[in-house]
């Protein structure tokens, strides 16, 4: 389900990207250049059907069908950050934030290792004994 990166080349993973939709209404600078394939299958768009709301149309995209610690949206939204880095031949730092255990933290540290880019975590906690030590 997840591609096997360590046998694929940087160049055959980064692709143009374009909207699936109609754009006219989308400034060109929000959208994305680049997409990084990682995940090697598309998951299921669903209609919601809600009883009180019959002529509603609401779609959801079951990015819960795939299974690891990255998730679906996680992966998705990576797919196009480490596009973009991996677009400029000068970037070699990654900063990001989050929790103490934060996935999306352990899910960039996978792929900048991967793809030799150096990581830096900002990690937030709610312990307030700055004296002791977290690992």
């Amino acid at each position: 389900m997840y591609r096997r990166l360590s046998t694929t080349s940087v160049s055959a993973l980064v692709k143009t990207y374009s909207l699936p939709i109609d754009n006219k209404c989308i400034n060109s600078k929000y959208v994305p250049k680049y997409r990084l394939s990682l995940i090697d299958r598309e998951t299921s768009v669903e209609k919601l059907r809600i009883s009180s709301l019959p002529s509603v149309n609401i779609y959801i995209k079951r990015d819960d069908q795939l299974d690891s610690y990255a998730s679906g949206n996680k992966l998705r939204k990576l797919e196009f950050l480490f596009a973009d880095i991996l677009s400029r031949p000068k970037c070699h730092h990654i900063i990001t934030a989050g929790s103490l255990h934060s996935n999306h933290c352990k899910a960039v540290a996978v792929l900048a290792a991967r793809f030799q880019r150096q990581a830096h975590f900002l990690l937030r906690t709610d312990r307030d004994n700055q004296d002791e030590q977290i690992l």
